[in-house]
């Protein structure tokens, strides 16, 4: 083989190596970022798809240097004009080939660091959407107890006794502790009001249609509240209607807070939003 086909054997040889770690770093990168976005997150080590893409690299490194090592050798040994001219160029590929395993070194320091601080496998979130479907049903059981209490024993509280509304407080709360205001009205205003005295309106009805109000945060609690304009008739005051204020649980609100922060923060949250 003469000097110049030898000289064309390892410019091939070169290139055909630059390809096979550039296609490998390339199909690396979008697997792993592919692995992040969806929605069953980066496979374990264990099943070894990762594991082989990123051992294919310093492989296919070791192979090239070995062809290019054990040639060299050969060379030396028979004496071959610019063998020596080609243990320099060797060592200055090893130091090039060092030098270039900085970039995907960096790339794979970044991508390791995004999976610790962003969870997105499929049990994360699968997890996340489980805990926020049991905080869910917790106040939609709250509020249905609350709405029952006031359209059924509400109403038949104010035909028995009237607009007392410290009674009413004291039968509502005896059945559910978190019952924390009753609040009656009538056509002129506040009639009467017992309970947390930060629930209290202390004005005129506090809409016009009966229903759920928007939820009140006092004091680090939060209250839903619910509102009848159709109480019933008390003599002497007229017709009534009532407000009554339900305190819900601080661990729920605070479970509630802390799964959809983390829910949020997943990567695919607003595309399964």
């Amino acid at each position: 083989m003469t000097a110049r086909s030898r000289q064309r054997s390892h410019a091939t040889d070169a290139v055909l190596g630059s390809l096979v770690y550039l296609l490998t770093l390339t199909g690396l990168f979008f697997y792993v970022e592919n692995a992040f976005n969806s929605s069953s997150g980066l496979p374990d080590l264990r099943t070894g798809a990762i594991g082989a893409l990123i051992l294919i690299l310093p492989a296919a490194l070791l192979i090239v240097l070995a062809v290019l090592v054990s040639r060299l050798v050969g060379e030396l040994r028979a004496g071959t004009w610019g063998s020596r001219t080609r243990l320099r160029t060797l060592a200055l590929f090893a130091a090039v080939g060092i030098l270039s395993s900085i970039p995907p070194s960096a790339l794979l320091g970044i991508l390791a660091v995004r999976a610790l601080q962003a969870p997105a496998s499929g049990v994360v979130q699968a997890g996340l959407e489980a805990g926020l479907d049991q905080v869910l049903a917790y106040y939609a059981e709250k509020d249905s107890q609350l709405k029952y209490s006031v359209e059924n024993d509400i109403i038949f509280f104010v035909a028995t006794y009237g607009a007392d509304a410290e009674k009413a407080f004291s039968l509502l709360s005896s059945r559910d502790p978190a019952i924390s205001a009753v609040e009656f009205f009538s056509t002129d205003g506040s009639v009467s009001f017992a309970g947390n005295n930060t629930l209290r309106f202390m004005g005129s009805p506090p809409s016009e249609r009966s229903g759920f109000l928007p939820r009140l945060s006092v004091g680090g609690a939060s209250y839903s509240r619910y509102f009848i304009r159709d109480a019933g008739y008390a003599p002497g005051t007229g017709r009534l209607s009532a407000a009554v204020a339900l305190m819900t649980s601080p661990v729920a609100e605070r479970a509630a807070a802390g799964l959809s922060t983390a829910r949020k923060a997943l990567p695919d949250a607003e595309a399964n939003a």
